[in-house]
C-alpha cells in the first residue's frame, strides 16, 4: 500500500481533513444542532462530536461527564436518562438567543448532517469493561449507511480494541497530557490495535512527530487549532487532518484542495 493510501483515512477523500470541533462551536453552542447546521451553511466538510451512551440507553451528542457547566444539571450523563436529559437547556451558558438548544440524539445528527459530511466520532467513557456504547453506535452508523464517512475516537484504549473486535476498524486513539503518564504519547495506540492517532497539538510539538514527514508512516488528526498560522504548519509537516473550533478560518485561507 503507498505511503498515500495509508493518509487516507475516508474512501476517495483526500487530505487534509478539516473537522469542526463539536460542531462550528466558535459561533453556537458546542455539540448542539445549530452547531451542526452551520457547518452545512459554512461548508465545512467535517465534523467533530462526542456520543455517551446515557442510563436510558439512547446515543447522545454531548461532551460533558456532568452537565453542570453546559445545562446547569449537576448529575452525570452515563447516570441520566433521556427524559431528564432533552429537558436541558444547554444554549443559554453561551448566549440568550440561543436559549433552548437542547443534547440532540445522535441519529438526529445524522438525520441534518447525512452524508454531507465525514465524522470524527469520540466515545466517552470511563468503563474498562465495554461494548453496549460501542455495538450501538456502530449499528446506528450502519443503519444511516455512513460506514465509509465515519472515524470512530475515544480517550479509552479499552473502547477502541472493543471496535475493533466487533469488526469496526476505522479507529483513533487521543491523547493529551491531561491524561495518566502511561498514555500521554499515544501508548493507547498498542493497547487498541488502531492505526490512526489523535494528539492535542501542544503534544505534537513535543515530539519529533512533527519534525519530519517521514515520521508519519500513520494518520495524524490534531486538535484544537485555531490559529490559521499554527494550521498550516501542522499540514505542512504532514498531519492527516486538523479539528478547529472556528474551520471556516482555514477555508479562507485556502488549505483545503
Amino acid at each position: 500500500m503507498t505511503d498515500s493510501k495509508k493518509k487516507q483515512i475516508f474512501p476517495g477523500i483526500k487530505k487534509p481533513l478539516l473537522f469542526g470541533h463539536r460542531g462550528y462551536s466558535h459561533l453556537a453552542p458546542e455539540n448542539t444542532l445549530a452547531a451542526f447546521s452551520l457547518l452545512l451553511d459554512y461548508k465545512i466538510p467535517g465534523v467533530e462530536l462526542d456520543v455517551y451512551l446515557c442510563r436510558s440507553g439512547e446515543l447522545v451528542v454531548v461532551h460533558d461527564d456532568n452537565l453542570l457547566r453546559l445545562g446547569g444539571y449537576n448529575g452525570f450523563t452515563e447516570q441520566t436518562d433521556y427524559t431528564i436529559l432533552k429537558t436541558l437547556d444547554v444554549g443559554s451558558h453561551i448566549h440568550s438567543r440561543f436559549k433552548g438548544e437542547r443534547i440532540p440524539l445522535l441519529s438526529e445528527v445524522f438525520d441534518l448532517l447525512q452524508d454531507q459530511v465525514y465524522y470524527d466520532i469520540e466515545l466517552k467513557t470511563r468503563r474498562l469493561i465495554c461494548g453496549e456504547l460501542e455495538k450501538k453506535t456502530v449499528q446506528m452508523v450502519n443503519d444511516y449507511g455512513l460506514q465509509d464517512r465515519v472515524l470512530i475516537s475515544s480517550f479509552n484504549p479499552f473502547s477502541l480494541k472493543t471496535l475493533k473486535a466487533i469488526g469496526w476498524s476505522r479507529n483513533a486513539i487521543i491523547y493529551s497530557e491531561e491524561i495518566p503518564f502511561y498514555l500521554r504519547h499515544g501508548e493507547g495506540r498498542f493497547l487498541s490495535g488502531c492505526s490512526i492517532i489523535k494528539p492535542q497539538w501542544k503534544m505534537l510539538q513535543k515530539q519529533s512527530i512533527h519534525r519530519s514527514k517521514k515520521k508519519h508512516s500513520f494518520p495524524v488528526i490534531t486538535w484544537t487549532v485555531d490559529d490559521p498560522v499554527l494550521g498550516l504548519k501542522l499540514l505542512e509537516s504532514g498531519v492527516t487532518g486538523i479539528i478547529s473550533n472556528n474551520p471556516g478560518i482555514f477555508n479562507n485561507q485556502g488549505l483545503l484542495p
